[in-house]
């Protein structure tokens, strides 16, 4: 690989990973916590229980 492609190619990366990590940080891992939060059920004796895909059926 040339130099100058090299650092073009560095160059994208060092642009595109501060992207990446406000992205993670600020998008993707509160969807994921969310969604695993949605997969429990918090009752009033017995506390938190988990209850999978039961909350997304239909009752």
């Amino acid at each position: 690989m040339k130099r100058g492609a090299l650092r073009r190619n560095l160059t994208g990366h060092a642009f595109f990973f501060p992207f990446l990590v406000v992205f993670v940080i600020g998008v993707a891992a509160p969807l994921a916590y969310a969604f695993r939060l949605s997969l429990y059920e918090d009752r009033m004796i017995g506390g938190t229980v988990f209850v999978g895909f039961d909350n997304y059926s239909r009752r």
